[in-house]
């Protein structure tokens, strides 16, 4: 994945597994403990998320967009299948980046 050179592969396979299992539903205490496992995820996740955004298939962008979101990132998705993007902010930062998924079913 592009710009995860410092990041070590192990985490990297990690946190893309954590991205295959199903999100929980709103509610429940399985998201609890998912939203929980999500904050503790290893250093470089953030970086992995963002990047899942650009590089990953549709279903682990979705992932990747709650799991920003638990993480108190500004994550907004315009567009529609096909012609996705991705707005995004870190927390208490005031930048906003643009990301255009480079795999879009439609």
């Amino acid at each position: 994945m592009r710009h995860l050179a410092a990041i070590p592969d192990s985490i990297i396979a990690r946190i893309q597994n954590f991205l295959l299992q199903p999100v929980p539903p709103t509610g429940t205490r399985f998201r609890q403990a998912w939203e929980r496992e999500c904050l503790n995820l290893p250093d470089g996740a953030t970086e992995v998320l963002v990047e899942s955004l650009r590089r990953g298939t549709p279903s682990e962008q979705e992932n990747a967009v709650v799991a920003l979101r638990s993480r108190r990132w500004d994550v907004l998705e315009t567009g529609e299948i096909g012609d996705r993007r991705y707005s995004l902010r870190a927390p208490g930062s005031r930048e906003w980046q643009q990301i255009k998924p480079m795999l879009q079913l439609d």
